[in-house]
């Protein structure tokens, strides 16, 4: 299966970055903030 360009930019950044990195999903955390500010007004 080839990788898009995409794919391989940001296998790079991991493979290549001086530091450690995490890549996190906080899109549930997102939705919640934006039920809750819509509740609240």
């Amino acid at each position: 299966m080839p990788k898009s360009a995409l794919d391989r930019h940001f296998k790079s950044l991991f493979e290549y970055a001086p530091i450690s990195l995490w890549e996190e999903d906080y899109s549930a955390i997102k939705l919640f903030l934006t039920l809750y500010e819509r509740k609240a007004l």
